[in-house]
């Protein structure tokens, strides 16, 4: 699975700020506005001279909620992987098994130092 995200600058029009848009697998699952200033009543402020910060921070407000989420999905993509993996110490080294649609995909082995090499090799396969 493949996660990203999508900033894009709201025209002052409609009140300005930042669109996010979530996107998993290349389709756009969600996001949201995140406008320039707070209002109570659900309406920004014109605009103003000298508004470049409220600016920059609804995008660092858009920006960090897009990295929450990808921190999320990635975590649960890799607790998902997580399932499909073991490690094993051998008398000679480290032995590990990959496992894809409950069928042994591959089989890793090394020496006693070949430990952080198998978990690399964790890692590609879990990020495919």
């Amino acid at each position: 699975m493949i996660f990203t995200y999508n900033l894009t600058p709201r025209s002052a029009e409609v009140g300005g700020g930042w669109r996010l848009h979530l996107i998993e697998n290349a389709t756009d699952v969600g996001g949201g506005i995140f406008l320039p200033h707070s209002s109570t009543t659900g309406s920004p402020p014109p605009p103003r001279e000298g508004d470049d910060d409220d600016f920059d921070k609804a995008f660092a407000n858009a920006d960090a909620e897009a990295k929450l989420w990808l921190r999320e999905h990635k975590l649960l993509t890799k607790q998902q992987c997580a399932k499909a993996y073991e490690i094993k110490a051998t008398r000679t080294g480290w032995k590990g098994r990959l496992y894809k649609d409950g069928h042994v995909h591959a089989v890793l082995s090394g020496g006693p130092d070949s430990y952080e090499v198998l978990l690399h090799e964790i890692s590609e396969f879990c990020d495919t």
